[in-house]
């Protein structure tokens, strides 16, 4: 064993060493006449002379090799007793080393893709070492003699078993050294080795680097397949599951027991490495496809679902919209609706307001033709009264001449009245007496003798006597002339009694008549239940008149097939009338025409009570008031017990220079119709119908049918 700084040869300065064997050591040195370049220095322990001799062939051998995995050999001495081998120095760690750090940091061994790398390169040598002349055989591949530079290179080390095919093989004469778990089984037998041998060493040494477990002797394989057992060898696959198994079927073939199984050169092997690279690039190049094809299909059902949803977004969105447009549109038709309300409410807020002002005029009217009724019946009463009185005073005085032409014909008969005091202050019923009052108490009492054949008249006069009148004061030239004989007492108090009830029985009649044209005239007003409340409370409650329905009508509407008592039409729609008069009679109807006049429709139709009768009666026919100019429009309804003579004239002549409004009051005063009617809507009763109420009399009805068109 060589000492550090130890000089060989005066060129080899000895600085550590580096392994010591049984048969040797090697040494990491500096070749002082090459610029301190580092070699490596290998030492022999033979004595033998054989073994030095087989030492010196191996230097021979090893000088004339030249290959990037193999150490180069420069020099070759021998020293003192020892033999030494110069070559060149390979920095780094073996192998065997550097798989027991991989698996103690990384806990698994290398990579087979490195591993196969490495086998490469490996093989590139034998197949160099094994095509010299002779072969070179190593005989000794395991982990511990494979170093990897700092750079990544693997290099095959110690050759020290190596041999050729002239080495000698005589009994005793050859070295038997070998690593029992990487020989073969004729390395172990002794019966020979060649190129098979380093092959099946090479497998051994990839199964430790792959597996990081150390693979089982041939021998002891042997010995155990000799039972019939199976090889207890297990696939590198086995052990380690991502190893490829194309892989793992190329080092068992390199392992194979029987020499004739094993690949028959390193040529073979490495082809069989490379296939299955290629094929593991292929069934890499096939997963990236089968991978690529994947991704593709998840992008496209990505991309499907992608476009599933914003297509349904898309019909969220569709949808929300026609949610929106027909909130809108519902909106519209509300608020459409509503103004239609707020039309009719405003119209019937303004029929209303025309009912309640025609009341109020009509009331005012009554009230104005009461006022002057009842100056009428003072004045009547104040003119009865002045009758009276004259008619008493030209009776008194009649009874006064009679009375003064009887004392004077029959002097003696008569005596002197007594005084009676007459005066209006004289009153027996605690009241003054008036002077009309006085004439009409004013009697004749006579004061009867015995001699007397007529009996005496007394004369109370209708003034206040105070003194007794001188009988000669009474001039008989003074008093006229009377043919008539004076009435009598009792003819008297006869006439007094009929002049009153005649004055009773004419106020009694102008009070009858006033009362019966007061209820003519408000009935209809009292009766209405579509007066307001205001004008209830508004006008004086006046005494009811019994109304009775005249009429029901209702409509027909085109296109629709039903009927309706609603006045709301579309201008588009054609309309049919129906009428069920409850009395017999001719119906007439009003309109007016394109030409804005007054024109009578239907003339002269009759019908019967309780008969439905249709404007226009020809099914095919529709009544149409539409114009574009207007927006309402109304009907006016004639219903007369008997023939109007002359009717058409009559329209013409009222609807020349008049409105329609106008027209209608002429027509109605010429006819004669001035009852107010009300309206009854029988719709809500389960009844088609609208009940045209009246006072039942012989006069002629008329009425109108407004209508209002709804325009979209």
């Amino acid at each position: 064993m060589l000492a550090n700084g130890t000089l060989l040869q005066n060129r080899y300065l000895i600085k550590r060493p580096l392994a010591q064997g049984g048969m040797g050591a090697i040494y990491e040195a500096e070749a002082i006449h090459l610029g301190h370049a580092p070699v490596a220095v290998k030492e022999t322990f033979f004595v033998q002379d054989w073994l030095r001799e087989q030492f010196q062939r191996e230097a021979s051998m090893l000088a004339r090799l030249r290959h990037p995995a193999l150490p180069k050999v420069s020099d070759h001495f021998v020293e003192d007793a020892g033999q030494f081998l110069v070559m060149e120095f390979i920095p780094g760690e073996d192998l065997e080393k550097l798989l027991e750090s991989h698996i103690e940091e990384q806990g698994t061994p290398f990579d087979w893709q490195r591993v196969v790398k490495w086998a490469d390169r490996l093989l590139d040598a034998l197949e160099y070492i094994h095509s010299q002349q002779p072969p070179v055989i190593h005989r000794d591949i395991k982990p511990q003699n494979l170093k990897l530079t700092p750079h990544g290179e693997l290099f095959l080390i110690d050759f020290g078993l190596a041999k050729d095919a002239t080495t000698p093989t005589s009994p005793g004469r050859s070295v038997h050294a070998y690593t029992p778990n990487y020989a073969p089984p004729e390395q172990l037998k002794g019966t020979g080795t060649d190129a098979r041998t380093d092959l099946y060493s090479l497998g051994a040494t990839l199964y430790n680097l792959l597996t990081g477990e150390i693979p089982i002797g041939a021998n002891v394989r042997e010995e155990v397949m000799r039972f019939g057992v199976p090889d207890p060898l297990r696939s590198v696959s086995e052990i380690k599951l991502q190893i490829p198994p194309s892989l793992s079927d190329a080092i068992a073939r390199a392992m194979k027991l029987d020499r004739k199984d094993r690949y028959q050169n390193a040529k073979e092997m490495r082809e069989a490495l490379h296939q299955c690279e290629r094929d593991y690039k292929t069934l890499i190049a096939e997963e990236k496809r089968r991978n690529a094809e994947l991704k593709l299909r998840e992008t496209k059902r990505l991309l499907e679902e992608e476009r599933k949803r914003q297509e349904e977004a898309r019909q969220r969105e569709l949808e929300e919209k026609r949610r929106k447009e027909e909130e809108a549109r519902v909106l519209a038709e509300q608020q459409r609706q509503e103004e239609v309300r707020k039309r009719q409410e405003e119209a019937r807020q303004c029929e209303l307001e025309e009912k309640r002002r025609k009341e109020e005029k009509i009331r005012r009217q009554v009230e104005k033709q009461i006022d002057q009724q009842k100056r009428l019946e003072q004045e009547q009463a104040e003119k009865s009264r002045g009758e009276e009185k004259a008619q008493l005073e030209e009776l008194n005085f009649e009874r006064k001449r009679k009375k003064e032409i009887e004392r004077r014909k029959h002097p003696e008969q008569v005596t002197r009245p007594q005084s009676v005091k007459t005066s209006p202050q004289f009153n027996p019923r605690g009241r003054s007496q008036t002077a009309e009052e006085a004439l009409e108490s004013a009697t004749v009492n006579p004061v009867v003798t015995e001699q007397a054949a007529e009996p005496a008249v007394h004369i109370q006069p209708a003034i206040e006597i105070t003194q007794d009148v001188p009988n000669t004061q009474l001039m008989e030239s003074e008093l006229p002339t009377y043919t008539e004989p004076l009435p009598t007492q009792e003819q008297d108090k006869e006439w007094r009694v009929i002049l009153r009830s005649q004055r009773l029985q004419l106020s009694a009649g102008v009070v009858a008549v006033l009362a019966l044209s007061l209820f003519y005239l408000l009935w209809p007003y009292l009766k209405n239940e579509t007066v307001s409340p205001q004008s209830q409370t508004q006008s004086t409650p006046l005494p009811t008149v019994d109304v009775t329905e005249r009429l029901q009508y209702w409509f027909e509407l085109e296109n629709q097939k039903s009927l309706t008592t609603k006045h709301i039409l579309a201008p588009d729609l054609g309309i049919k009338f129906h009428f069920k008069s409850r009395e017999n009679g001719y119906l007439y109807l009003l309109a007016l025409d394109q030409k804005n006049r007054l024109t009578a429709f239907l003339r002269d139709e009759p019908v019967q009570s309780g008969s439905d009768f249709v404007f226009p009666s020809n099914a095919e026919e529709w009544f149409d008031l539409s114009r574009k100019d207007i927006k309402q429009a109304h009907v006016t309804v004639l219903l007369a017990r008997s023939r109007i003579h002359d009717f058409d004239n009559l329209v013409l002549n009222v609807g020349q220079s008049l409105s329609q409004a106008e027209a209608i009051e002429s027509l109605k005063r010429l006819v004669g119709a001035i009852l107010p009617i009300t309206r009854d809507d029988m719709s809500e009763r389960g009844i088609t119908a609208i009940a045209v109420r009246a006072i039942a009399d012989d006069k002629p009805l008329i009425f109108d049918i407004p209508f209002e068109y709804v325009r979209n």
